[in-house]
């Protein structure tokens, strides 16, 4: 049985039209459940106000991709937590321990 390859591409929308490119292309064998969910979502949404279209397509025999995998941290992050935006990702550790120092006021001016 042959392994389903896929492409993904992660297209940024700028600020203006003029600065939309593609900033992340990446092949993929399997990985079903990962496809299932960027079909689903269709893009990864910036605290400002851009986004990250996503497009997945099939890849066709013997294609060659140059891959630019820019961005592949941040679309795995936000499929394991099933979101769709930046600001809905739990903060890491160390931001949470930033985020706790500026909920108290210690009396300092």
């Amino acid at each position: 049985m042959r392994t389903e390859r896929w492409i993904l591409e992660g297209e940024w929308t700028g600020y203006t039209s003029a600065q939309r490119h593609v900033v992340h292309v990446q092949v993929f064998k399997g990985r079903p459940d990962l496809r299932a969910w960027l079909e689903r979502n269709r893009a990864i949404r910036y605290t400002d106000g851009t986004s990250l279209i996503l497009r997945v397509r099939d890849a066709k025999p013997r294609e060659k991709v140059v891959e630019v995998v820019s961005y592949y941290s941040l679309i795995i992050d936000c499929f394991r937590h099933n979101v769709r935006s930046v600001d809905a990702l739990p903060m890491n550790p160390s931001e949470r321990a930033e985020a706790a120092s500026f909920d108290h006021d210690d009396g300092a001016p």
